[in-house]
């Protein structure tokens, strides 16, 4: 069983309402626009045991890597409107547009791509104790990789193109200028694509995907 820590990557996005929030409290729009630094190290490598009981260090599964290794455009996007008394919806969006379309590392003889990624969000939201700035959520989730990236293309380098679905339960507290949440995603679907390589082979599409994710974050509004 292999495990890795440490610092990921790093990402800074800037953000701005389209109606300013203290005249629309009840519904409203923010898109916004960012960068993800390659911060994270995408060398780790983990213990192979052989047959005999022989040890040696190979890398791990581009899945288990705290990064990347590349530059990527962030554009992103969220809403909510209130229905009734306490509930309201809510809706968000990412896509992470990569600079690079692969590194100088190999897993199991393939150099590995940087890959565009995104996710989508959507769910009802409830205010449980609205004075004091909680409430609590329940959605679904998709997040995906694809096959090519919006710059430069597909190449034949190794990605887990796909998608996966969660149920996704949360929790919020917002006081003041300050937002923090917390949400536990958890898996009910994944599904990898088969890549055409430029040879006219075929890649079955596989990955390693947590059964659940714990996501907490922190905002603060300007």
């Amino acid at each position: 069983q292999a495990s890795n820590s440490g610092l990921g990557d790093v990402t800074a996005t800037a953000n701005v309402w389209l109606a300013a929030p203290t005249r629309h409290p009840n519904g409203n729009i923010s898109l916004g626009l960012g960068v993800k630094a390659p911060t994270g190290s995408y060398h780790a490598t983990g213990a192979f045991y052989a047959p005999t009981g022989t040890a040696s260090q190979v890398p791990l599964s581009p899945t288990l890597q705290l990064g990347d290794g590349g530059w990527a455009i962030l554009a992103q996007g969220q809403a909510f409107q209130q229905l009734v008394g306490r509930a309201s919806v809510y809706a968000s969006g990412l896509y992470s547009a990569s600079t690079r379309m692969h590194t100088d590392a190999t897993w199991q003889g393939l150099i590995v791509a940087v890959p565009d990624v995104y996710s989508a969000r959507a769910g009802l939201a409830f205010g449980i104790a609205p004075d004091q700035g909680f409430s609590v959520s329940l959605g679904g989730r998709i997040d995906g990789t694809t096959i090519r990236n919006l710059v430069g293309g597909r190449d034949d380098s190794k990605r887990d193109a796909g998608y996966y679905m969660y149920v996704e339960p949360g929790i919020a507290w917002v006081s003041g200028m300050n937002q923090f949440t917390l949400s536990v995603p958890v898996r009910v679907r994944a599904d990898y694509y088969t890549m055409a390589l430029s040879d006219g082979t075929l890649r079955t599409g596989a990955g390693g995907v947590n059964d659940f994710i714990v996501y907490a974050g922190f905002s603060r509004r300007f």
